[in-house]
């Protein structure tokens, strides 16, 4: 399914408005109608502000969430470091799905980096479902594969040797940008700072900046504050597979 890019996305302001978009981008489009249509009629409308929690770690298990617009940031603490910044769920993204399905309490949180429209399929409704149709769970599943792709891809890139392309990598990822074949639109602009990004792509503060600095005098990307807007992802693109020094 073709993408917008997201400076044409359709405004997301009510909760009809979300459920319409959210059954035609993402995870759920890929599912069967009749699932849609049940999965939708039990969600919630959430509006989510900038820098707000949607849930933390170690909370209580709960629902699923669906991002209809804004974004929101992975928090996480697995071993002795953390927490930290470590992706962004974009537009049409759908997570929480493993306390849902396990029970237990949160292990990553989630965080709005702007203005965002959830929806919400409570715990109660989210048990309802699968227990009135036990088919489900093929699609839930799909949705966890989906997700699990996420942590797949993060490794593949830290494998990248070249410090630079490494981190145009991790950048791009956190942008739906890495490659063609996402079903969720693409974010121009990536709520990150430099240092964030330095520290998920294995990089020291100044390496990083220097060569933001540098795609920025390229025309490839525009540094702001707290954010950075991707201008030429296509060039961006090319620098990655090019496997020579940047």
């Amino acid at each position: 399914m073709a993408v917008k890019p997201v400076s044409v996305l359709p405004l997301v302001a009510t909760e009809a408005q979300a459920k319409d978009y959210l059954e035609r981008v993402g995870w759920l489009s890929r599912t069967p109608d009749e699932f849609r249509f049940n999965l939708l009629g039990r969600c919630r409308f959430l509006k989510v502000g900038e820098g707000e929690l949607v849930y933390g770690l170690d909370d209580p298990p709960g629902g699923i969430y669906g991002v209809a617009s804004g974004s929101v940031a992975i928090t996480m603490a697995p071993q002795e470091r953390g927490p930290y910044f470590a992706h962004l769920m974009g537009i049409g993204t759908w997570f929480g799905l493993a306390a849902a399905m396990n029970k237990q309490s949160r292990i990553v949180g989630m965080k709005a980096t702007r203005p965002s429209k959830l929806l919400l399929l409570p715990m109660t409704e989210f048990d309802a479902l699968v227990t009135e149709n036990p088919g489900a769970w093929r699609y839930f599943t799909a949705m966890a594969l989906m997700n699990a792709s996420i942590a797949t891809n993060a490794a593949d890139d830290l494998l990248i040797r070249d410090t630079s392309r490494r981190c145009i990598a991790t950048l791009l990822r956190l942008a739906g940008q890495r490659n063609a074949s996402s079903l969720t639109p693409p974010l121009s602009e990536v709520d990150i700072t430099q240092e964030e990004l330095a520290y998920l792509s294995n990089l020291s503060r100044n390496a990083a900046g220097l060569l933001l600095r540098d795609l920025q005098r390229r025309g490839y990307i525009e540094l702001a504050y707290k954010s950075i807007r991707i201008l030429n992802a296509g060039a961006l693109q090319d620098l990655v597979r090019s496997g020579e020094e940047i």
